[in-house]
């Protein structure tokens, strides 16, 4: 490993500690400035500083989630590499998870957030009550509901409130990050019986097709 490549090592290292610690992002800042010199001397452009720096900007008073952080600290470790495959931090399309009981998570946009931004759309919810595994487990408080749009068919949100939603919507963000339909989540062959059939299922819904409910 030579000279520039030990200091993108560190710089890297530094970045993603630093924005896994949301709340110093500001000390994050102050610490690229003492870097500068070093990152020239790498070969690092400043519009590649400018450009993780407005990363760590965009992380406070955002999505103070773990999660997120750490995917912040990716992009931005791979944008000093200088790698070209990198993509712009998306937020929407960042999972929010919460830990309470029942437990809540989303992905994607809200149904207000579809009206707000006049986008026609249309729903798809589905009760746990409908899902052999909730019932088995006695856990069946909640849904899922899905959101796409009428227009062009595309994903536009999944919502979960019930037992392990945090889990299930890790579905939801890999369908919104692949660019797929509701229609196609509903497609795919969901185990029976698991919870996750209940998102397959709203999925289904949005077009009225669900099976179960």
């Amino acid at each position: 490993m030579d000279g520039a490549e030990t200091t993108l090592h560190l710089i890297g290292r530094l970045l993603i500690a630093f924005l896994f610690l949301g709340t110093l992002a500001t000390n994050a800042i102050m610490k690229f400035e003492q870097h500068r010199a070093r990152m020239a001397a790498a070969g690092i452009p400043m519009a590649k500083l400018a450009l993780i720096v407005g990363f760590t900007m965009q992380g406070v008073g955002g999505l103070m989630l773990a999660h997120t952080a750490g995917h912040e600290g990716l992009l931005a470790a791979h944008t000093i590499a200088g790698d070209r495959d990198t993509h712009p931090m998306d937020y929407t399309a960042q999972p929010r998870a919460t830990y309470c009981r029942p437990e809540i998570a989303s992905v994607g946009l809200t149904e207000q957030q579809c009206q707000d931004q006049g986008l026609p759309y249309k729903v798809g919810k589905v009760p746990f009550q409908a899902i052999a595994k909730a019932i088995i487990g006695g856990e069946y408080e909640g849904f899922a509901k899905v959101i796409g749009s009428t227009e062009t068919d595309d994903l536009l949100g999944v919502h979960v409130i019930g037992p392990h939603a945090t889990d299930l919507i890790a579905e939801a963000s890999l369908a919104l990050t692949l660019d797929a339909t509701p229609w196609e989540i509903g497609a795919a062959t969901h185990p029976h019986p698991t919870l996750a059939e209940v998102v397959g299922e709203a999925a289904m819904a949005v077009d009225g097709r669900s099976i179960n409910f």
